[in-house]
């Protein structure tokens, strides 16, 4: 999820560098303190500036992260599929 965060506030106009720097140190404050990443987010001044709560929240959400690769798992197994009927092989 980090990486998600670092690229929206680069596209926000905090550079990439910066993103990427402030992204990490967000990300092992949270570790080191076992806190979820999204309230150490929440709480940071830069990010308060440059991300609404809203935007945290889309930037957090798995759904928006993993792109498409639910849709490609769902393309293997299909064609698994066809694969195992056209050699008389079921499920």
């Amino acid at each position: 999820m980090s990486e998600a965060v670092m690229l929206a506030l680069a596209k926000k106009g905090l550079g990439r560098q910066k993103a990427h720097e402030l992204t990490r140190e967000l990300a092992i404050k949270s570790h080191n303190e076992q806190r979820a990443f999204k309230s150490v987010l929440s709480e940071n001044s830069t990010i308060k500036e440059l991300l609404s709560t809203k935007e945290i929240e889309e930037v957090m959400d798995p759904r928006n992260y993993l792109g498409t690769a639910t849709k490609q798992i769902d393309n293997v197994i299909e064609k698994t599929r066809k694969e195992r009927q056209a050699r008389g092989l079921h499920d």
